[in-house]
C-alpha cells in the first residue's frame, strides 16, 4: 500500500479553530469537510491513503533531497503553505519591526520552506505546491499594509514557481480567500494588534494624526471587520484538499462564488473608484489633529 504525505506548514486550526480535521486519511478528509465536489470525492475509490504530516521540526533537521530519507513505499505528494500571520495598523503606525516579521513568516518563510522541499517533490511526477494566499495579494486595505505586501509576494513567488516547474510535472496552486472569521482575524487581535502598533508610534507621529482619529479608525475597522468576514471557513479547507487530491486542481481558488465576483470587479474597475470602495466606511471622515478645521478634501497635492 502506498502513503501518498502531505507536508502542510501552519494548522487547519487557523482556519476554524479545530486541529482535529488536519490528520485524515483522503476519503476521512473528504467526508468530515462534507466535500461536494465531484473531482475530490473521485479519489475516494482510490486505494492508498494520505494524510497530513504536521509537526514542528525545524526545516534545517530535515536532510533533503534523498531517496533514501522516504521508504519505498511513500512518496511526498504535495507541500502545503499554510503558515501565516497578521497585524494591522496605518504605515505610519506600523514599525520596521513589523514589517520584517509579517515578511519574514508569511513571505521569506514561504520560499524557504518551498526551496527546502522542491528536492523531494521532483521525485515524484505529479507533485504539488500549494499556497494558502488571500485577496489582499490582488488588493490591499487602508490598515493592511505589512499583510497584504506579504500576500503579494507570496502570489508572485507562486506564478514564477508554477512556470518554473512545469518541465518537472509539478503543479502549482494558491488558495485566496477573502475575509473569515479565523483566529487570526478576529475582533480580539485586530484590536489588540492596531492598539499596539499605535502604542509604539513615535510621538510627533501619533499627534499629527491624534487619539480621537486613531479612535475613529479603530472602531470603523473593527466594525467593517466583523461586517465582512465569512464564517463558513470549510469552503477554504474544501478548496484547500480540491488542490491537493484533484486530478485536475486550479491554478487560483477563491472561495465563494459571490467573493469571485467581488474581486474580479475590484480588480478590473479603475483605481481610482477602488481606492473609494476600499476606503469607505474604514478611513474616518474626520480629519487627523494635525489637519484640524482644515476639509481633506480641499488640500492642493503639489
Amino acid at each position: 500500500m502506498r502513503h501518498r504525505i502531505w507536508f502542510q506548514t501552519g494548522s487547519l486550526s487557523q482556519l476554524d479553530g479545530n486541529p482535529r480535521v488536519c490528520r485524515r486519511t483522503e476519503p476521512e478528509f473528504g467526508r468530515r469537510r462534507g466535500i461536494k465536489n465531484k473531482r475530490v470525492q473521485s479519489h475516494r475509490n482510490q486505494h492508498h491513503k494520505s494524510e497530513i504530516c504536521r509537526g514542528s521540526c525545524g526545516v534545517h533537521k530535515i536532510r533533503l533531497g534523498r531517496r533514501q530519507n522516504l521508504s519505498s513505499n511513500i512518496e511526498l505528494h504535495a507541500l502545503v503553505n499554510n503558515a501565516g500571520i497578521a497585524e494591522y495598523g496605518q504605515v505610519e503606525w506600523t514599525s520596521m519591526e513589523t514589517f520584517h516579521k509579517v515578511l519574514e513568516v508569511n513571505t521569506f518563510g514561504t520560499v524557504r520552506v518551498t526551496k527546502a522541499f522542491l528536492p523531494l517533490l521532483r521525485l515524484k511526477r505529479g507533485s504539488r505546491v500549494v499556497f494558502t494566499a488571500s485577496v489582499s495579494g490582488r488588493y490591499t486595505l487602508p490598515g493592511f499594509s505589512a499583510y497584504s505586501m506579504s500576500k503579494h509576494a507570496v502570489i508572485s513567488f507562486a506564478d514564477a514557481l508554477r512556470k518554473e516547474m512545469k518541465p518537472f510535472k509539478i503543479s502549482v496552486h494558491t488558495i485566496q480567500p477573502t475575509a473569515y472569521t479565523t483566529l487570526l482575524s478576529s475582533t480580539e487581535n485586530i484590536g489588540n494588534s492596531l492598539q499596539s502598533q499605535w502604542d509604539k508610534t513615535e510621538p510627533e507621529v501619533k499627534k499629527s494624526y491624534g487619539e480621537n482619529y486613531f479612535q475613529t479608525f479603530k472602531t470603523l475597522y473593527l466594525k467593517g471587520s466583523k461586517k465582512l468576514s465569512k464564517t463558513n471557513s470549510s469552503e477554504v479547507i474544501d478548496d484547500m484538499v480540491d488542490a491537493i487530491l484533484s486530478k485536475e486542481p486550479k491554478i487560483t481558488y477563491i472561495p465563494s462564488l459571490s467573493k469571485k465576483f467581488m474581486v474580479h470587479m475590484l480588480t478590473t474597475i479603475p483605481m481610482e473608484l477602488q481606492d473609494r470602495i476600499l476606503s469607505k466606511n474604514i478611513i474616518p471622515d474626520v480629519p487627523p489633529a494635525g489637519l484640524a478645521g482644515t476639509d481633506i478634501n480641499d488640500l492642493e497635492i503639489k
